[in-house]
């Protein structure tokens, strides 16, 4: 989930960043798949004609399974389903920064499994903070944009624009893979073509928290979900089976500011 201003009309993928799409990472599965053998997994940006594909996954596994949209079920209210599809279908079509991990798994089959997916986007200092009205979505973003405001990572990094997390879902038969690691750190290879120095993503669940510091995240603000309530003292995330949220950030570098002097 991410909750700042994902840039729609102004930032768009340089021309020099390289080709795309581009593979940014290959490697062979932590474990046998059900057939005794193991599966090679890739990593690759996610294209605008898999938008379907995408969408579909995040309805069938994301939505349902995300603390936030869990708590709230925001997948059975219809304002706020279609905010979050407007999302996705954002994150794929936009910016085309988003990742997609694919399969050989099933072993013959005639093309490979879409795994995972990295939705991705760029927020700019200058956009302003992003907003929700569904029933179901808008505290999810007023959680996430108190969180952001509070850990200020435009100054604290010295950064004009950062990339930012919209969700990351693997599909269940390739769980347990390393596939959400590798994403994670995809975004390495990711930055540095597109010239993005920083990171951040508000991670709301225990797995996605600890593969994050796996992957060399750091712990900005946390917040607990029983904490977050609205103007009319509701709680919309009571009912999650986590305890908080956490904004984490990985910088790769340089500051904005100090390539101004360089």
């Amino acid at each position: 989930m991410a909750s700042d201003g994902v840039s729609d009309g102004g930032w768009r993928r340089p021309e020099d960043s390289g080709p795309y799409p581009r593979e940014w990472d290959r490697f062979e599965g932590l474990k046998p798949m059900p057939d005794g053998r193991t599966a090679t997994f890739w990593i690759r940006d996610l294209t605008p004609d898999l938008e379907e594909a995408a969408v579909a996954h995040m309805k069938q596994h994301y939505v349902r399974e995300e603390q936030m949209a869990l708590a709230t079920r925001a997948a059975d209210d219809p304002r706020s389903a279609a905010d979050l599809e407007g999302m996705w279908r954002e994150a794929v079509g936009g910016a085309r920064v988003s990742l997609a991990a694919f399969s050989d798994w099933p072993h013959g089959a005639d093309r490979p499994s879409l795994a995972a997916l990295n939705l991705l986007g760029v927020v700019r200092s200058t956009d302003p903070p992003m907003m929700m009205e569904g029933e179901k979505t808008r505290p999810m973003f007023l959680l996430m944009n108190e969180m952001l405001a509070a850990a200020d990572v435009f100054r604290r990094f010295g950064v004009r624009s950062y990339l930012v997390g919209l969700g990351l879902s693997v599909a269940p038969p390739f769980r347990g893979q390393g596939v959400g690691l590798r994403l994670l750190q995809a975004r390495r290879p990711l930055c540095a073509a597109l010239r993005i120095p920083l990171s951040v993503t508000a991670f709301s669940g225990a797995q996605s928290q600890k593969q994050a510091r796996r992957a060399g995240f750091q712990v900005l603000e946390t917040r607990r979900y029983a904490d977050f309530a609205l103007e009319d003292g509701q709680r919309p995330f009571k009912d999650a089976t986590w305890t908080h949220m956490e904004i984490q950030a990985i910088f790769y570098g340089p500051r904005d500011d100090e390539e101004q002097h360089s």
